[in-house]
């Protein structure tokens, strides 16, 4: 009896020498860390720079943080890209500058939640040491929010590969991270400020033969009419999207290939501003920027053409 229950304690210790072992061997989880939840929610009525009021448009926004405690800053980090100009990441921008800063303290203050925030344009341009006559219709300001963590972790930064540590918090439906929103410098669509005379300024391409031509209102709503727009006594309806004056159109006749040289046997001549061309109106400024595809009826030229009017 003493036998067995001396070899019963012996074999209960080495059981519990070789759990002990193993305890010193197990990879522990670290305590899971959150990311920040930062979201950026701009007024769509004052969403853009107002071309004709540099000196007081503004833009409105109000910012949601359910974790606020876990933050020591928020920049509000601009790059300014000017209309035409290459890709911001082909060096076509200026910048990056810090716009607005936020601290932790402003939204724990807050309890997460701070409403009614502006950020004025000449605030914006003062950033950049530029003036309202440095601008026009078309450029953009793209903006990054950069998140901070009390922990010394930061949203977005770059990871391996060139891509940034937030694949999964922005970009979805129902995003928990604003990480960038960009604000462009236009105005408001108004009929009257639009119809009129207007000089062609720019005729890329180079199938017009008129130096000024008439835009009307119509023939719908939201849509004008460049009047013999390439001298071919034939008319270009476009269509407008009054939130911010994206101009597009369907392919239409408009001008004609033997009469600047190219073969009979090529047709009828046509020009379209696809919605994703790019194209735009700001008719408090009174230009007309259309970025036209050019075809014939045997096939489709090759890029993308400038033809640009400017109000007499």
């Amino acid at each position: 009896m003493k036998t067995s229950m001396k070899k019963l304690i012996l074999l209960t210790l080495l059981i519990a020498s070789a759990v002990a072992c193993r305890d010193e061997d197990v990879i522990r989880v670290p305590e899971f860390q959150r990311a920040p939840n930062y979201r950026m929610v701009i007024d769509p009525v004052q969403s853009f720079f107002n071309l004709s009021a540099l000196n007081t448009t503004k833009i409105v926004y109000d910012l949601f943080s359910e974790n606020y405690n876990d933050f020591t800053t928020i920049e509000v980090i601009a790059r300014y890209q000017k209309a035409g100009n290459p890709p911001c990441d082909q060096f076509g921008c200026l910048g990056p500058v810090i716009i607005k800063t936020y601290t932790g303290a402003q939204l724990a203050a807050s309890q997460g939640v701070l409403r009614g925030e502006e950020m004025t344009a000449q605030q914006v341009l003062a950033a950049f040491g530029l003036t309202a006559s440095d601008v026009g219709g078309g450029d953009q300001f793209l903006f990054t929010n950069k998140v901070t963590m009390t922990d010394g972790r930061v949203y977005p930064s770059t990871v391996p590969g060139g891509g940034t540590n937030v694949p999964t918090i922005f970009g979805q439906a129902g995003a928990s991270y604003t990480a960038t929103f960009n604000v462009a410098i236009g105005c408001p669509y108004v009929v009257s400020e639009l119809v009129g005379m207007y000089d062609v300024v720019v005729d890329a391409f180079g199938a017009s033969f008129v130096d000024e031509v008439e835009v009307v209102s119509g023939p719908g709503a939201n849509q004008f009419t460049v009047k013999n727009i390439l001298g071919n006594n034939q008319d270009f309806v476009c269509t407008v999207n009054p939130a911010n004056g994206a101009v597009s159109s369907t392919r239409q006749q408009t001008w004609s290939p033997v009469a600047v040289g190219y073969p009979a046997s090529y047709g009828a001549g046509f020009i379209q501003a696809t919605a994703t061309n790019g194209s735009s109106v700001y008719t408090c400024a009174g230009q007309v920027n259309l970025k036209l595809t050019y075809s014939v009826d045997i096939g489709t030229f090759a890029n993308i053409w400038d033809y640009k009017l400017l109000k007499q």
